[in-house]
């Protein structure tokens, strides 16, 4: 692309583009067209309750919840269970609950959700817990493993693309033999 620069304003492909923090005032012999492109769509979460704060806590500081088991709304539960956690017993990272993903051993939890075909979807989650603990985590085909190297909250993404019309989103520990495992929150996946 070749551009020239005038005053405050970089003129090329018959686009006028002011730069940003140059003030209010464009030059006079700013050049502008069409506009091409397509327009950006506005973004759709698509977890339901990611946060889990729609749970089965009550007025308990924690509870167990096994394979098989609805009661956290909007996801399956996998492998030995969770354990679903009030913050005043293990601090959450967004609102009053998170989970362990280690109930008695190894355990997880998924969401299926509706997707475009070839569309790119930005994946957030925040974890902490035990430290040296992991988690594997899979949208769709794509999969990554993350350990736990801080007690304490850490924010974690990445973006996959599509390749149906559904999309299984799964965070499952891999570390066995521990009731102490990664904790999980704040999970979120936007797409358009």
């Amino acid at each position: 692309m070749t551009g020239i620069l005038r005053g405050k304003s970089l003129v090329g492909l018959g686009l006028g583009l002011t730069l940003a923090g140059c003030g209010a005032g464009a030059d006079s012999d700013m050049v502008s067209g069409p506009a091409t492109g397509t327009v950006a769509q506005p973004l759709t979460e698509l977890v339901t309750n990611g946060s889990f704060e729609s749970s089965p806590l009550g007025f308990s500081n924690w509870v167990s919840v096994f394979a098989g088991s609805t009661q956290l709304t909007g996801w399956t539960i996998l492998g030995s269970g969770i354990d679903v956690m009030a913050s005043s017993y293990r601090s959450a990272n967004a609102g009053s609950a998170s989970i362990d993903l280690n109930a008695y051993d190894a355990g997880g939890v998924s969401q299926v959700l509706t997707t475009s075909s070839g569309t790119g979807y930005t994946v957030r989650f925040a974890l902490a817990g035990c430290v040296g603990t992991y988690v594997k985590v899979t949208a769709g085909s794509v999969s990554y493993n993350f350990r736990v190297n801080y007690a304490g909250w850490v924010s974690n993404n990445f973006v996959f693309n599509a390749t149906g019309t559904s999309t299984e989103l799964k965070f499952e520990s891999l570390s066995t033999g521990v009731s102490c495992g990664p904790q999980l929150d704040s999970v979120s996946v936007m797409g358009p």
